[in-house]
């Protein structure tokens, strides 16, 4: 692959009078702000290169369309969107359930990698439901990954972790 001048991102529009999408690419430093302040659809390279060719495409390509579909005016007209999102939003919840299932397996038998990748997926999760007891496992798991060894975990625990738990315990207890 030959190297470029610059970074270049790639942007889609609709154009609803046209009733078209349009793709181009712009410098990526042009973007930044209104990257920051935006919507994401985001996936991991990992999590789309473990699917395969056909279905990482099939999928990032239906999140597109659905993104497109969600902030058009009226609509893309392709398919019901919000239905096809509610079921990929199942489907990546049990892909997680079954994530923490292996993760624990392999945290429950001593694996201070798999303990420390469990505490931080737990962790994610206790910010979504506001759970102190998610937390309280999370710090667990992350204190045990870290007496094992695991380097991540041990400046994971001494820089953002104290912050981290300390915030979300507080607000979980202010709101419930």
């Amino acid at each position: 692959m030959s190297e470029r001048a610059e970074k270049r991102d790639v942007i889609i529009h609709f154009d609803e009078d046209q009733q078209k999408l349009v793709s181009v690419t712009v410098p990526s430093a042009a973007l930044r702000q209104l990257i920051a302040k935006a919507f994401p659809l985001e996936s991991r390279l990992s999590d789309l290169a473990d699917e395969g060719p056909d279905e990482a495409e099939r999928r990032f390509g239906a999140g597109i369309l659905a993104l497109l579909d969600m902030h058009s005016l009226g609509g893309i007209g392709i398919r019901d969107y919000s239905a096809a999102v509610d079921a990929t939003e199942e489907e990546l919840r049990a892909l997680e359930r079954d994530r923490e299932r292996g993760l624990r397996e392999k945290a429950d038998s001593g694996d201070a990698d798999s303990m420390f990748a469990l505490a931080l997926q737990l962790y994610r999760v206790a910010n979504e439901e506001k759970s102190l007891a998610r937390i309280g496992e999370a710090d667990t798991l992350i204190t045990a990954a870290a007496a094992k060894g695991n380097a991540e975990a041990q400046q994971f625990l001494s820089d953002s972790w104290p912050v981290l738990k300390a915030r979300a315990e507080k607000m979980y207890r202010e709101a419930g």
